[in-house]
């Protein structure tokens, strides 16, 4: 998330000030730290206000308009807590929104609990299983790859980045051009979500020393999407790049061009000739 302007930032700190209230550059914040258990993605769609932080009875709330008193009182009755509006700038709580795509309830549950012996036995399949083609898919890191797989898909996203550092992992989505983070699932995952794209793409899940290419495929509302696989050995794990092609988002026919009827023409009298190339240049 990129920071605000100089000038949006005193614009900001002007309008804080005025209304008594704090402010915050959300490119500054932590988006790992918003209390997952508060936060009702819809909601914060629809009425454009994120929480942020919990201290006891009290909610921090982000909202871009100071007048959008009824967020407030909708997300209070929801919680049962008391908000504390804090002033951020629109585009970044948009952008904020956005890229909090919490995992779903059970899976994090799951993952989480790494101790508990309950979570341990759900969690417990190992990549020997999952070479084999063993795997149930109930088991949460089934469904929770799966899920990650869909959202991408859902966002228009052109790549999904699955990424192992040294103290935490997490799952980037290239959307408009731009990385953006999606998700940090616990880092000791890094191994069990790698073997599970790896036997999607029908890898070899023993060989972790070496690059390998693959290919999934994936139905999504209705239509097939196709997924290029690359994985890739680094030093804390295996980093997986999977390139989204969705043929049918970018399907287009000549007149959806947007050629004037002499263009269309030449382009047409161009493609029919047996050999050559077509730049398209401005």
């Amino acid at each position: 998330m990129s920071p605000i302007s100089p000038a949006e930032n005193r614009s900001l700190g002007a309008l804080a000030a005025q209304l008594g209230l704090p402010a915050l550059d959300l490119s500054a914040f932590d988006l790992a730290a918003i209390p997952s258990e508060l936060m009702d993605e819809k909601l914060a769609r629809e009425r454009l206000a994120l929480p942020l932080a919990r201290r006891g009875q009290r909610l921090s709330v982000a909202i871009a308009n100071p007048a959008n008193l009824p967020a407030l009182d909708e997300i209070k009755f929801r919680t049962g807590l008391e908000t504390e509006p804090i002033l951020v700038e629109e585009r970044q709580l948009l952008d904020a929104i956005e890229r909090y795509r919490p995992a779903t309830a059970e899976v994090m549950l799951a993952v989480e609990n790494e101790e508990a012996e309950a979570a341990e036995a759900t969690l417990a399949t190992t990549e020997e299983d999952a070479a084999q083609g063993t795997q149930s898919n109930a088991a949460p890191i089934v469904r929770y790859v799966h899920k990650v797989l869909l959202d991408a898909v859902a966002a228009s996203a052109s790549d999904i980045h699955f990424e192992p550092y040294e103290s935490y992992y997490r799952i980037r989505l290239r959307i408009d051009g731009a990385l953006r983070e999606a998700q940090r699932p616990p880092p000791h995952l890094s191994r069990r979500l790698a073997a599970r794209l790896k036997v999607m793409a029908q890898m070899n899940v023993a060989e972790r020393r070496v690059p390998q290419d693959g290919r999934i495929k994936l139905s999504a509302a209705g239509k097939a999407i196709d997924f290029r696989v690359s994985t890739l050995p680094t030093m804390n794990g295996e980093k997986v790049v999977l390139r989204v092609l969705d043929s049918g988002a970018t399907s287009l026919g000549v007149d959806q061009l947007g050629f004037e009827e002499h263009q269309k023409r030449l382009y047409l009298d161009a493609l029919r000739r047996p050999q050559g190339m077509l730049l398209v240049t401005g």
